[in-house]
């Protein structure tokens, strides 16, 4: 699967995407593919707690840890 400008994507890619509860971009880490879309966890603003998310590959951006 590819993200928004393209780039392939992995398990254990970090990646950027829009958290509609917060209205936020988040940073999250790839943990799962399904057919059509990609399991993604991150951490919650309000606790230590992880939390998954489902996304289409054209929701996320995988973040280059070069430029971070």
């Amino acid at each position: 699967m590819k993200d928004f400008l393209g780039n392939e994507l992995n398990i254990g890619d970090e990646v950027v995407f829009m958290d509609l509860s917060y209205l936020n971009l988040r940073r999250a880490r790839i943990i799962a593919f399904t057919t059509e879309q990609i399991q993604i966890e991150y951490k919650d603003f309000y606790s230590v707690s992880l939390k998954t998310s489902i996304q289409f590959p054209n929701q996320i951006v995988k973040v280059n840890n070069k430029n971070v």
